[in-house]
């Protein structure tokens, strides 16, 4: 019996990735270990067609999901499409999530874009779960540009 179950937004490049996704994969292990349940929920497709990654599985003990495809579309057009509808098809992922079993926590990680935030917030009250802001790094904003 789990304590809870978490979903992981925010990431892209689950579970091949730099600082940011190896950060990730150590904090969901970690809950892992407390007792919690951990999905990595990814909305937006990085990886090239070279390695072979299905769209949802476990990686080092860490589930996770793609809301589409993993792998980046050659295509301009539909490349650009699935990146604007990326938070409706991450909807649609945490709503099935929700169903199967319920979510009881959500940690957003990693967002300079504050409407992101508030989606995230909305969609928790709605579905009935816990929002976790994780700000590990903030970046400089540009010149010229308020923060």
């Amino acid at each position: 019996m789990s304590k809870g179950n978490v979903v992981c937004l925010g990431f892209s490049g689950f579970p091949f990735g730099l600082a940011a996704v190896s950060r990730q994969k150590l904090v969901a292990k970690g809950l892992i270990h407390a007792g919690m349940k951990v999905t990595v929920l990814c909305a937006k497709s990085v990886h090239d067609h070279s390695i072979d990654l299905p769209q949802h599985g476990e990686f080092e003990g860490v589930n996770y999901r793609y809301a589409v495809s993993p792998f980046r579309d050659k295509n301009f057009l539909v490349r650009n499409i699935k990146r604007r509808l990326s938070w409706f098809f991450e909807l649609k992922e945490l709503v099935s999530l929700n169903r199967q079993e319920k979510v009881t926590h959500v940690i957003v990680s990693n967002t300079n874009v504050f409407s992101y935030a508030v989606w995230i917030k909305l969609v928790s009250l709605v579905l009935r779960f816990k929002s976790i802001l994780s700000l590990v790094e903030i970046y400089k904003s540009r010149p010229g540009q308020a923060f």
